[in-house]
């Protein structure tokens, strides 16, 4: 159970950093080390932390480890911890099977750009590769398609940059297939009763 030094933690190797995580008496005892570093090495070492891992939903109690009863702000390194995790979450459950709604996270109050834009190069690199397959699970949920995609396209301009409008252009395409082959379905149905009604016979008139 090493306690780090805010040196030694600048220094750690990422496969180090992440393997931190399985060592939470090391991150209890490490608390006052981690908020001596600056907000760029905190994210840094957050994103080593977080970048690879396959286990987010069983890392939530880690939250509760990095808290320092001695200093709670926005920026101490618990509170960007905890954000960061919240946000691997909500990417995470995009493409879980599991999930009946996973564009919910970019309707309403849901969506915060600034959760994003924090650890924008976590969220880049945790998305990257998986475009696709997030396109097409964002296209089969029952919220506005059209709200998503705004929320897509702020994200698209703001520091979590080209992932998000790689997604968004392939979420448009899917949706706009999709209403075309809903359209076409329709038309093929109306020229179907229009032939039925051309083809009935003429009812029998009896005097």
């Amino acid at each position: 159970m090493p306690t780090y030094t805010p040196e030694q933690l600048r220094n750690l190797k990422p496969i180090d950093a992440h393997a931190l995580l399985d060592d939470e008496d090391s991150l209890i005892a490490s608390r006052d080390a981690f908020d001596k570093l600056s907000d760029n090495e905190k994210r840094q070492l957050v994103f080593n932390m977080l970048s690879n891992r396959t286990d987010i939903k069983n890392l939530s109690h880690l939250s509760d480890a990095l808290r320092n009863p001695t200093l709670q702000t926005d920026n101490c390194f618990h509170a960007m911890f905890s954000r960061a995790l919240e946000i691997c979450r909500r990417l995470d459950s995009i493409t879980d099977t599991r999930n009946n709604n996973p564009g919910r996270i970019f309707i309403g109050k849901e969506f915060n750009a600034d959760l994003y834009n924090e650890h924008a190069n976590l969220v880049q690199h945790r998305l990257a590769g998986h475009e696709d397959q997030i396109a097409q699970c964002l296209a089969k949920s029952p919220d506005s398609h059209a709200e998503i995609a705004r929320s897509l396209r702020i994200l698209s301009i703001q520091p979590t940059g080209d992932v998000f409008k790689t997604i968004n252009e392939k979420f448009g395409k899917i949706v706009r297939a999709k209403k075309e082959s809903k359209e076409e379905e329709i038309s093929l149905l109306d020229e179907d009763l229009s032939t039925l009604d051309e083809h009935k016979s003429p009812c029998c008139t009896l005097f």
